[in-house]
């Protein structure tokens, strides 16, 4: 009887806890915290904890915001020190005493969202073609700065996206950005060999650790890659290896420095810049980095860029967030995100049958135009011969009626000549009379 008194006195202290516990956290969750920008220690649970609302607003005009999981675009977002913690808690008080508190429901970590860049954003196309899907570090220039190599991208919402979070290739969807708040000059890897320089984009869940980033193995398919000495050209997408990257063994090429941290400053060293000038042929000037708090002071000179640093804001208290601490303000789910890229696949196949149809149309007239043109010249060569066979049978009646006229003439001739024969020998005869009488 003591024994259950005791366990029901603790129970209920237990509840009373949790409920203030419960209490406290939803206080500190509407409290946010500024960041310093040196804060360089990012990790998965600061996709659901930082607030991203400027991006949000910045990238919506240019794409659309997906809610995902980490399993939808298969990511396996790992979880922080503070969920660890609490994990262990809820595995104490549950098995010793069987005990549900603040700590004892599933922890997952929850949905969050990812941005997909608009079609009009890629580049390579072809007029009458479909446009190609967006790829990330793609339509740019790599600028040589005081921060290593700064990819200096064509438009305001590639500039955010290429300096801050991460890049996943989904099947279903296509390239997403997954936001974050540390800057780089651009969050790639590097691969290189004595002719071509290769990079990939950093997947996400991938962080600064003790001062550089372990890179996981990424398809080859995935990196980027240009001759040396077409590197640093303002439209690096058109120098870009377009055969097939399978006969070029990206694994075996030398993984040169990326991102890091050099003197509190996150940098990415990249190609050695002096082997650039050598297959370049021209000299590359280093460019000045500032970072700048409003979207309206960013600019662009040969000295100096002036680069966005906003300012972030986190929850006070992390405790067991399982939503982000903003939402855009318009977003799809996944599976929409599914069917929109499905439709679209079915609409480039469409484009590429009509093309493929119109193409055999038009090889079907010019082959109908071919056969017009030989019929055409069939009876131009039957025109030409049967007047060539005319004129020459006019020739064959002429050259007989000339004979024959020839043979009228010499009948003449010969009449005349037997003749003139006629006479003379009636002659002779008049004279041999003549000659007998005297």
């Amino acid at each position: 009887f003591l024994l259950l008194l005791f366990l029901l006195t603790f129970m209920n202290s237990c509840t009373k806890k949790s409920d203030e516990t419960t209490k406290t956290d939803d206080k500190d969750k509407s409290e946010l915290v500024v960041l310093s920008s040196e804060d360089l220690n990012e990790s998965d649970e600061d996709i659901l904890n930082v607030d991203y609302k400027q991006f949000y607003d910045e990238l919506a005009p240019s794409g659309e915001w997906i809610e995902v999981t980490g399993n939808d675009i298969g990511v396996d977002l790992n979880k922080s020190a503070a969920s660890t913690e609490s994990e262990l808690r809820k595995i104490t008080l549950s098995e010793l005493f069987g005990i549900n508190d603040a700590y004892a429901d599933d922890i997952s970590f929850g949905s969050f969202f990812v941005w997909k860049p608009a079609a009009g954003l890629s580049v390579g196309v072809t007029a009458g073609e479909p446009a190609p899907s967006y790829e990330p570090y793609r339509n740019g220039q790599w600028m040589n700065t005081e921060a290593g190599w700064y990819f200096k991208a064509a438009s305001e919402p590639e500039e955010i996206t290429s300096h801050y979070g991460r890049w996943v290739y989904s099947p279903a969807a296509g390239w997403l950005w997954v936001p974050g708040r540390v800057w780089a000059p651009a969050w790639v890897d590097w691969r290189e060999d004595e002719n071509y320089i290769g990079w990939v984009p950093v997947p996400p869940s991938v962080y600064i650790v003790n001062n550089v980033v372990i890179m996981p193995p990424v398809p080859e398919e995935r990196y980027y890659i240009v001759e040396k000495k077409y590197f640093s050209q303002p439209t690096v997408y058109k120098y870009m290896y377009k055969e097939n990257k399978n006969k070029i063994m990206i694994k075996e090429w030398r993984r040169i420095d990326g991102v890091m941290v050099m003197n509190k400053t996150v940098i990415n060293k990249g190609p050695d810049v002096k082997i650039i000038e050598q297959h370049s042929g021209h000299q590359v000037n280093v460019i000045k980095i500032k970072k700048v708090k409003n979207k309206g002071e960013v600019k662009y000179s040969e000295s100096e860029i002036s680069v966005l640093s906003p300012e972030f804001k986190k929850i006070k208290n992390k405790g067991n967030q399982k939503t982000t601490v903003n939402k855009p303000g318009k977003y799809k789910n996944f599976e929409e995100a599914k069917v929109e890229k499905d439709k679209s696949l079915e609409k480039t196949e469409e484009a590429d049958k009509d093309k493929s149809s119109n193409k055999d149309k038009e090889k079907g007239k010019d082959d109908d135009k071919g056969k017009n043109e030989d019929k055409d010249k069939s009876k131009d060569n039957s025109k030409d011969k049967s007047k060539e066979k005319n004129d020459n049978g006019n020739k064959d009646d002429k050259s007989k009626g000339k004979n024959k006229l020839g043979d009228d003439s010499n009948m003449k001739d010969g009449k005349n000549k037997n003749n003139d024969k006629s006479d003379n020998d009636k002659g002779k005869q008049d004279k041999g009379n003549d000659k007998g009488k005297k």
